[in-house]
C-alpha cells in the first residue's frame, strides 16, 4: 500500500497496521500525526506482541508520532523472523512516548534491519526502559546517513541507538549530526549495555550529555 500524505493529516487512538505479509509506503510533501493510546501500543506497524511488513518513510513533509501505554512502539513492531526492513528516506521525524517500556523506532525482540538517509529525527521519550532506535533485546543492525539526529530521553534503562540488553550487531552513522541528552541510572548512547555491537561513526558532529550511575558514548 502506498499512502500520499498531503495538507494536515491526523490518526487518532489507534496506529496504521502493517502486518508481516504487507508493505507500507508513505510519501508526499504534507503532515501526519499518529497518535496511540492502549496498554500495548503502535502508531506505524504493529504491537510488541506482532511482526511488521516492510515499512518505507519516503515522505518529505513531516511525520509526528506519539505512542503512550505499558509497551509503546512508534514505529516498528515486536517481532522480525522474516528480516523485513524498515526504510527512511527524507523528511522530518518527530517521535514521542511515554510508558513502562518504548522504543521509538524498531524492532522490541530484536532483528532490527534500519535504513535511513536525508532525514531529520527528534526523539523524546519518557520511560523506564526505552531505545530511540533499534531493539530492546537480540541484535540490530542500523545505517543511518546525511542525518541529523536528536534525542531527549529519561528513565532508568536507556540506549538512544541499538540495543538495550546484550545486544550484537552493526550500527553505522555516516555524514551528519547527532545530539544526546540522556538522563537515567544506565544509559548507552550508541551500542549496548552487556554484549556487543559493532559501531562506525564517520564525519559526524557529536554531542554527549548523559547523566546516570553508568553512562557511554
Amino acid at each position: 500500500i502506498e499512502l500520499k500524505i498531503e495538507g494536515s493529516n491526523v490518526v487518532k487512538n489507534k496506529g496504521i497496521l502493517v502486518p508481516q505479509s504487507a508493505s507500507l509506503k508513505l510519501t508526499g510533501n504534507g503532515t501526519l500525526k499518529v497518535l496511540a493510546e492502549a496498554t500495548n501500543s503502535f502508531c506505524i506497524g504493529t504491537s510488541s506482541e506482532q511482526a511488521p511488513g516492510n515499512i518505507c518513510l519516503n515522505m518529505r513533509g513531516k511525520l509526528e508520532i506519539e505512542a503512550n501505554g505499558e509497551r509503546c512502539i512508534g514505529i516498528g513492531g515486536g517481532k522480525n523472523p522474516t528480516g523485513n526492513a524498515i526504510s527512511i528516506n527524507g523528511g522530518e521525524i518527530n517521535i514521542h512516548c511515554a510508558g513502562d517500556n518504548c522504543l521509538g523506532i524498531g524492532i522490541y525482540d530484536g532483528n532490527a534491519v534500519i535504513d535511513a538517509e536525508n532525514a531529520r529525527f527528534i526523539f523524546d521519550i519518557l520511560s523506564p526502559n526505552c531505545v530511540g532506535i533499534g531493539s530492546m533485546v537480540s541484535d540490530c543492525n542500523i545505517v543511518i546517513s546525511n542525518y541529523l539526529l536528536n534525542f531527549n530521553m529519561s528513565g532508568i534503562n536507556i540506549c538512544g541507538v541499538g540495543v538495550l540488553d546484550s545486544g550484537r550487531g552493526k550500527i553505522v552513522l555516516l555524514d551528519g549530526k547527532v545530539d544526546f541528552t540522556m538522563r537515567g541510572r544506565r544509559i548507552a548512547c550508541i551500542g549496548t549495555h552487556d554484549g556487543s555491537v559493532d559501531c562506525s561513526v564517520s564525519n559526524s558532529h557529536v554531542i554527549l550529555e548523559a547523566e546516570g550511575a553508568c553512562a557511554s558514548g
